[in-house]
């Protein structure tokens, strides 16, 4: 328990307090039925740590962890009186919950888009791989043709596939090169992709994480990016492939790659 007063805030000074007074405490004793009475006495010296001069502000403060409210809800009447001349009421009310429980939901989200949609290799080359870009002519040097970008709110995190179909021109296709992550063969038939990720939390899966390509038709819709809880925005930086031989029938080739990002539950 404390005691302090003082003109202004009424913490100016802190009094000593014991079980009786002294010249240098203020005795202060819980009495009454349940000890409900709280009885302070003035310093034997009548001054204690200083004097307590009228219109002074008073704070007492005790654990409430040592007291127990009422049990009924209702309104209750704090009485003060003495013989230092003044008396007067509080009234404190008692409820059966002070206590406002609040609710709120977050929706569940998921971003998901495509930088560019129509990207291509040019002309093919037996003798030098071709990378897609964006502008449908191709280039000689790896490079990102578009990004897929892809951010959940969802505890679980979300994963994105990748299905679709390698070069073809009617009956012809392209190889694809499959469920390995293969460097590049100038010379031979491939066509794949593989991916880098910037920012948030998400992984590019194997096999499409590594230096290498890979398009594995057989597993398709195969998971090429993940991410085990919320993340926020990740960019998937998208590179793909095509090699000919010598003989690859001549033709105009066309493919479709589809993504498809679904949030984890």
């Amino acid at each position: 328990m404390s005691f302090t007063h003082g003109a202004t805030t009424g913490a100016e000074t802190t009094e000593t307090l014991a079980a009786s007074a002294s010249a240098t405490a203020w005795g202060a004793v819980f009495g009454g039925t349940q000890n409900r009475t709280l009885t302070l006495t003035a310093p034997t010296d009548g001054t204690g740590a200083a004097v307590l001069a009228p219109n002074d502000k008073i704070i007492i403060t005790y654990d409430g962890t040592n007291s127990i409210n009422p049990s009924t809800p209702g309104s209750y009447v704090i009485s003060i009186s003495g013989a230092f001349g003044d008396a007067g009421d509080m009234t404190v009310n008692i409820l059966t919950s002070n206590q406002v429980d609040i609710t709120a939901t977050v929706p569940q989200s998921l971003t998901f888009s495509i930088s560019d949609t129509t990207i291509g290799f040019g002309t093919l080359s037996a003798v030098a791989a071709r990378f897609a870009d964006g502008t449908g002519a191709g280039a000689g040097s790896e490079g990102e043709a578009h990004n897929v970008i892809v951010g959940t709110n969802a505890a679980n995190g979300y994963t994105m596939t990748v299905g679709g179909t390698t070069l073809t021109s009617g009956a012809n296709t392209i190889t694809a090169i499959g469920a390995a992550n293969t460097a590049s063969s100038v010379g031979s038939e491939q066509f794949g992709l593989r991916m880098n990720a910037a920012g948030g939390s998400g992984t590019v899966s194997a096999p499409y994480a590594a230096a290498g390509f890979a398009f594995d038709s057989a597993a398709f819709p195969d998971i090429i990016a993940t991410a085990s809880g919320a993340s926020a925005n990740t960019t998937y930086s998208a590179r793909y492939i095509a090699n000919i031989t010598a003989n690859t029938e001549a033709g105009s080739y066309t493919g479709a790659v589809t993504y498809v990002a679904t949030a984890n539950f």
